[in-house]
């Protein structure tokens, strides 16, 4: 992918924030990736693991149980992809919080 404009230009500091800034979403992207497929290869095995009467009860439990544990992990990764994201309500709280502060001092 080409560059829009050339980063020697800008000051260190903005430079490295952006390398940040894209280090973080490509980040969060391969968390969401990583938990929704997760999802997808769990859910199906469980679905499978139901219809599919050919395994012994005790095979279909402990591969069940492998899949409630996985897709809880999955669940944990996406929830830390979103706070990674700024998408967590604590921080949109915080960030009003700070707006409101610095409106009002700056209507004083």
């Amino acid at each position: 992918m080409g560059r829009v404009f050339d980063r020697r230009i800008l000051p260190p500091a903005i430079r490295r924030e952006k390398v940040v800034l894209t280090t973080k979403a490509r980040a969060v992207w391969l968390l969401r990736i990583t938990s929704l497929w997760t999802l997808w290869a769990w859910g199906t095995l469980v679905r499978n693991m139901l219809v599919n009467k050919t395994n012994t009860l005790a095979f279909r439990l402990v591969h069940i149980g492998l899949a409630a544990v996985s897709m809880t992990l999955a669940v944990g990764v996406w929830e830390v992809s979103r706070r990674l994201n700024g998408d967590s309500y604590d921080v949109v709280a915080t960030d009003l919080k700070r707006d409101l502060k610095n409106g009002a001092k700056g209507s004083s």
